[in-house]
């Protein structure tokens, strides 16, 4: 499907023009205004220009001048329509820099024909990613995303909110439903992902984000549009204003009642999800968010496994201290695993320490395949009981004995009751963090090691 931005005056044209080109599955962008031309470019991120030559008080040739001149469209193929059919003014549009003319009336197979073929040609390819790149590293490098407008699909970014270990998180605008989202890059090439793995990439996460939008949990992060741009791979999902639980415990220790209530929340966001079909395959506390006004949202839900279909047979995606032991030694991820990790993020939450330590990948590492935590309770003797026992044992190293997400639920679930509720004052003294704030970000580990 190619995106088409077709303006022209008239409606009995713009009729035909969209009523082709969408019956045909491509994506038309519509307008009667010339001078939004270069912004609708930008904005709806299209593959091709339909001009109208003449319009009222406004020429073609003045539109086609402003695409040229904005680096972002300067290479977009532009087809010329005129109702002035003769050589002379064909000649006099090619030469302007128009890449193909067709002459009024038409009929609108051949009109499809020219469109498809512009949206073909490759020379448009690396300048515009070019540009886009030389922008994306400009704003990041600066800080100025505002005089260097760097778009992802439709989306317009304006700040960085975070950095993991497989791109960044940046607040960007959504201009046609006009509202805020996070928006989440994947460079693909850093996994070494062509064109053809890039569009799978995106079927996979969208189907993903399907998934998940049909039961809109109120502790799953929401999950809107996916897609590449410039070989970088981005989610967008709903933007939580607030800190990730990785900021929060990054130097302290929680109240048990505070403990219960994150992994009562995380549990059932879990275990609906698992209810659904769907995996999270890296829990861990920078993928749990806390907002300003209380909500528990776990994010990144599909993620990791799309990361790690595109990789090699010996890699696995994960955060080490949070991987189940089972995944270290090549089995795949299921359900238990998600728990293992719930096991480990609470344990930190608890104890203010790691579950599994070393100096090194490798000892770390070796630390997490070996699953032999020190009790929560030694560390923390006023630690409840059972709350530490069942952190335990969501941390088996025998994926079969741990308790199952609703289990975990359903533990949690009395203690809870009778708690304080989960206070987001806690987090006014907390800031988020820009680095992930953890020796090891999410990574693909080479299980050769």
């Amino acid at each position: 499907m190619s995106r088409v931005l077709v303006i022209d005056d008239e409606p009995d044209i713009l009729a035909i023009v969209e009523a082709v080109l969408a019956v045909h599955g491509h994506e038309p962008c519509i307008t009667t205004d010339p001078g939004l031309a270069v912004s609708l470019a930008i904005e709806h991120a299209v593959d091709a220009v339909v001009l109208d030559v003449n319009m009222p008080k406004h020429s073609g040739f003045e539109t086609l001048d402003a695409l040229r001149a904005d680096p972002l469209t300067a290479d977009l193929p532009i087809l010329f329509l005129s109702a002035q059919g003769n050589s002379e003014h064909k000649i006099r549009g090619l030469r302007h820099g128009a890449d193909d003319y067709l002459a009024k009336p038409f009929v609108g197979d051949e009109l499809l024909l020219r469109v498809e073929r512009l949206c073909q040609r490759t020379r448009r390819g690396e300048s515009v990613i070019g540009f886009q790149q030389e922008r994306l590293e400009h704003a990041l490098y600066t800080g100025d995303f505002e005089s260097k407008q760097v778009h992802f699909g439709r989306y317009r970014a304006l700040e960085v909110i975070g950095r993991g270990g497989m791109g960044i998180v940046l607040r960007a605008w959504d201009p046609t439903l006009q509202r805020p989202v996070a928006l989440k890059t994947v460079g693909l090439d850093r996994f070494g992902v062509g064109p053809e793995s890039g569009l799978e990439f995106v079927s996979q996460l969208i189907r993903e984000g399907a998934a998940l939008a049909r039961f809109n949990h109120p502790n799953i992060v929401g999950v809107y549009d996916a897609g590449v741009d410039s070989q970088v791979g981005f989610v967008v999902m709903e933007l939580v204003e607030g800190v990730s639980l990785m900021d929060l415990v990054r130097d302290r220790q929680l109240e048990a009642d505070q403990v219960v209530h994150l992994g009562l929340a995380i549990a059932r966001a879990l275990a609906t999800a698992h209810e659904n079909g769907i995996t999270h395959r890296d829990v861990k506390p920078g993928n749990v968010l806390l907002s300003y006004q209380g909500a528990i949202k776990v994010t990144d839900f599909g993620l990791a496994e799309t990361v790690e279909s595109l990789a090699q047979d010996f890699q696995l995606f994960g955060t080490p201290g949070f991987v189940p032991p089972e995944c270290l030694l090549g089995e795949r991820h299921e359900p238990p695993g998600d728990v293992f990790g719930l096991g480990a993020v609470l344990y930190r939450c608890a104890t203010g320490k790691p579950a599994f330590v070393g100096g090194a990948l490798p000892e770390l590492l070796a630390s997490n395949l070996a699953a032999q935590p020190v009790p929560p309770k030694e560390i923390r003797p006023n630690l409840p009981t059972e709350l530490s026992d069942l952190i335990v044992s969501m941390m088996d190293a025998n994926p079969t004995a741990r308790p199952s997400a609703v289990e975990v639920e359903q533990a949690l679930s009395q203690p809870a009751a009778t708690a304080l509720e989960w206070d987001p004052t806690v987090l006014r003294e907390c800031r988020p963090a820009e680095d992930s704030g953890q020796a090891y970000s999410a990574k693909l580990i080479d299980t050769r090691q």
